[in-house]
């Protein structure tokens, strides 16, 4: 016997044998059964989804002598006539090399003519194929058919049939087969074929197929018949892989091995285009992938790899390669620009290329970031046995501690810092040489440190170092604010002795964080408004705003015959800031540095004097003066960190510093260059005793007056 092939010997013979049409199986098999069967029928669906099967296993039906729930039985002489071919009751006519209207006036004039068979029945393959005029002429015979005749066409694009022709018949929609329903189905016909083949060459079979059964077995012959799956799978899959790879030449390869084996670049592409495809699928909607699943799981991985948005570009880039192949002087050079294009974004200059490499910069750039801050992650050492951990460094006299900080001091309020030698304090004591433990802990001790001692007569001054390398309180005025905000020494360190390089190096760095946290101060805005006493407004220069109250502990001790201005930092002693100072510095650096409600409410001010250290502020009336009153403790905060000393305010009211126009701080001796004006030296001008009459005339020369108005 010779050779069939595979879809020929497979073809199905009953309505149960027909793969993955039960929607029309079941409905036809009903109407065999009930005797309902239509005069015509039109089935639609891709090519190899069994159109023209099925429409020879109704015709089998409609003849059988031996039916079985409408299912034709198979071995009667009619069914195996159909079967054979030989039928004289089955007619089929391909309306694509049949498609002139003389073709359809011959099937016409032989309807009419019985047959041997119960029924005649008329398969017209590809319908839309038809010319017009056979169209028209098949028409009325369509409609009013003779009782013993049944029309089916077939077509793979219903869209094309006439609708007069679609309007006669009852429509049925045969659909591909899923990639499951069609890899079970190869693996049947081999095992029944007697075929050794291998898993991989079945899922070849099914993807060449693309859920086509025909299609799907006529692969698997050829597969069978070369000896294992083509090198085109291979080649599609190596070019993708060089696309995840972002591997230009492993890319290109692909390509170079599917063209050696004598696939041509346009099915190459076609191919490439469809892998990506089940890709964006796997990603979006895994349910509509038509693949194995070794398959599936396969291109679901290439998938996550390159990323939606990598797909999408190739999938664009591949599509107009293949759209401009057959206009291409060398089909392959083109495939190969396109694949250059997505493996390389920077040899491609379209926008979405471009955002290509901007998202790969900020992906790489948050990668490095991520790596740098995991490698220069502090370590911290475990404490060796038996040392107990230093404590932090006593607060200086009304400093408030951070809020949330472990271990940090409790808060001194301003004004609450005793005298050196108040025995209701408990007076100075001696400093302990241990380890310093917190004072944080409600109803502990003080934590105890060495305070800064006033260096002896002929020690470096303002903030140096003294013999025993110890910071130095300063003695100016300018720096006895920034002594307040000073750590004190680490507990335990000696008062005396000869001076080291270790401690040396250990009292400049105090005294150079002392200065930055000095300078961070400034540099911070102020915190809410608040009436400070006098005695600690330098105190505040540390403080960090809106912090909760904590409960007040016992002051630190002062060093034994310390001085009171060790204590308070020498405030007391400073001079005052004079009237040239306050009026230099009022628009350009204290205004600034108010709340935006302070500094509109002051700028209408000016400084006009200085009485018993207090700095009077002139202010244009009474309301304005009680409204600057409001925030008068602001304003002095503000003037205190910017002189480094306290500076009251008292508020007056002059209503010349309204008329002089407010806010612009004049100095001393600028109203040398002002002209002054004496106003009863004003002499009025001559009263105008022209009328309005002789303004008009002078306004229009040449007018005349004809009569009084």
């Amino acid at each position: 016997m010779a050779f069939q092939a595979l879809y020929r010997r497979y073809r199905p013979q009953r309505f149960r044998e027909v793969k993955g049409q039960e929607h029309v199986v079941a409905a036809l098999r009903n109407a065999v059964r009930d005797d309902a069967v239509a005069h015509a029928y039109l089935f639609s669906g891709p090519r190899g989804t069994g159109k023209t099967s099925t429409a020879r296993i109704l015709a089998k039906a409609l003849n059988c002598e031996d039916l079985d729930e409408g299912e034709p039985c198979g071995v009667c002489e009619p069914c195996r006539a159909v079967e054979a071919g030989t039928s004289l009751a089955v007619t089929e006519l391909d309306a694509a090399s049949n498609n002139g209207v003389e073709a359809v006036r011959d099937l016409i004039q032989r309807a009419s003519l019985g047959t041997a068979g119960r029924t005649k029945v008329y398969i017209v393959d590809e319908v839309h194929m038809l010319s017009n005029a056979a169209s028209n002429a098949l028409l009325k015979t369509l409609e009013e058919p003779p009782g013993h005749v049944v029309f089916v066409l077939a077509t793979t694009d219903p869209h094309k049939v006439l609708p007069t022709i679609r309007s006669r018949t009852q429509h049925f929609d045969f659909r591909l087969l899923g990639a499951s329903l069609l890899t079970e189905h190869l693996r049947e016909v081999a095992a029944d074929a007697g075929l050794e083949v291998a898993a991989a060459a079945i899922d070849s079979a099914v993807r060449k197929g693309d859920g086509s059964a025909r299609d799907a077995l006529s692969a698997l012959d050829q597969i069978v018949a070369s000896g294992g799956a083509g090198e085109e799978d291979a080649s599609v899959d190596e070019v993708v892989e060089g696309l995840c790879e972002r591997d230009t030449a492993r890319a290109l390869g692909g390509v170079a091995l599917a063209c050696a084996s004598g696939a041509d670049p346009r099915s190459v592409a076609a191919a490439i285009a469809a892998h990506l495809r089940d890709g964006l699928l796997s990603l979006m909607a895994p349910d509509l992938v038509s693949l194995p699943d070794v398959a599936r799981e396969r291109v679901a991985d290439q998938a996550r790899r390159l990323g939606p948005a990598a797909l999408v570009r190739a999938l664009e880039a591949v599509g107009d390669a293949v759209l401009a192949l057959p206009n291409a002087p060398d089909p392959r050079v083109t495939l190969e620009v396109a694949l250059v294009k997505v493996t390389r974004p920077d040899a491609d200059t379209a926008p979405a290329a471009i955002l290509e490499r901007l998202e790969h910069l900020e992906r790489r750039a948050r990668e490095m970031t991520t790596a740098a801050v995991e490698a220069t992650s502090p370590l911290v050492a475990a404490p060796a046995e038996g040392a107990q951990p230093a404590g932090p460094p006593a607060p200086a006299p009304g400093l408030r501690p951070p809020v949330g900080v472990e271990g940090a001091s409790p808060t001194i309020e301003p004004g609450s810092v005793p005298a050196p030698g108040d025995p209701s304090a408990g007076g100075p004591g001696p400093v302990p040489s241990g380890p310093s433990r917190s004072a944080g802990v409600p109803g502990g001790p003080a934590e105890p440190a060495q305070q800064p001692v006033r260096p002896p007569s002929g020690a470096p001054d303002a903030g140096g170092l003294d013999q025993a390398g110890t910071a130095s309180a300063p003695r100016s005025g300018g720096a006895a604010g920034a002594s307040q905000g000073r750590p004190s020494a680490p507990a335990g360190a000696p008062a005396g002795g000869a001076p080291t390089g270790g401690k040396a190096a250990g009292a400049r760095e105090v005294l150079g964080a002392a200065r930055g946290r000095r300078d961070e101060a400034v540099a911070t805005p102020p915190p809410a408004p608040q009436k400070p006493a006098l005695g600690s407004l330098g105190a505040t220069r540390g403080r960090r705003p809106a912090s909760p109250p904590t409960p007040p502990s016992r002051p630190e001790p002062a060093p034994a015959g310390a001085p009171p201005s060790a204590v308070d930092g020498g405030e007391a002693g400073a001079a005052a800031p004079d009237l040239v100072q306050l009026s230099g510095a009022w628009a350009s650096e204290v205004l600034p540095q108010l709340s935006s409600v302070s500094r509109g409410r002051f700028s209408t001010g000016r400084f006009v004097d200085v009485v018993e250290g207090s700095a009077v502020l002139a202010l244009p009336n009474a309301i304005m003066r009680d409204k600057c009153e409001e925030k008068r403790p602001e304003l002095e905060r503000v003037l205190a960190l910017h002189f480094g000393r306290p500076v009251p305010v008292r508020l007056t009211v002059d209503p010349s510093v309204g008329a002089e126009g407010g806010g612009a701080a004049t100095r001393p001796g600028d109203a040398e260059h002002e002209d002054h004006i004496d106003l009863d030296d004003l002499v009025d001008a001559p009263g105008d005793a022209r009328t309005g009459i002789d303004r008009l005339t002078e306004a229009f020369p040449g007018a005349e007056v004809l009569g009084d108005a």
